[in-house]
């Protein structure tokens, strides 16, 4: 799916589960969702498996930024998208660079 909404204009407006998304919008949340979905099927696993691609979590760290207002230039894909979604707690020194921002931005 998320192979012919990418083949579709950014633009284009699709309807879906009763509303209205851009294609690109769309493609990135179904990106999102199965990285995120990947991320909590292996946390387990640890070393025994793959974690989700490095397009993915950079995916979602574009949206986790996007959501939360800042960049964190310094952080991991992975932390940052960990933290942002409140799969992991953020340390001390990352609480700072968070001051003010409410998690997770979605779970």
């Amino acid at each position: 799916m998320v192979q012919a909404v990418g083949a579709l204009p950014d633009e284009e407006v699709l309807a879906t589960q009763g509303h209205a998304i851009r294609a690109a919008d769309l493609a990135s949340t179904l990106a999102v969702e199965a990285t995120l979905h990947h991320v909590d099927l292996v946390a387990h696993l640890g070393d025994r498996a793959a974690g989700p691609t490095a397009r993915g979590t950079a995916e979602v760290r574009r949206v986790v930024e996007r959501l939360l207002g800042v960049e964190l230039p310094w952080w991991t894909d992975e932390r940052v998208a960990l933290v942002g979604t409140g799969r992991a707690t953020p340390t001390e020194h990352e609480s700072h660079d968070l001051s003010g921002v409410r998690l997770p931005v979605f779970s």
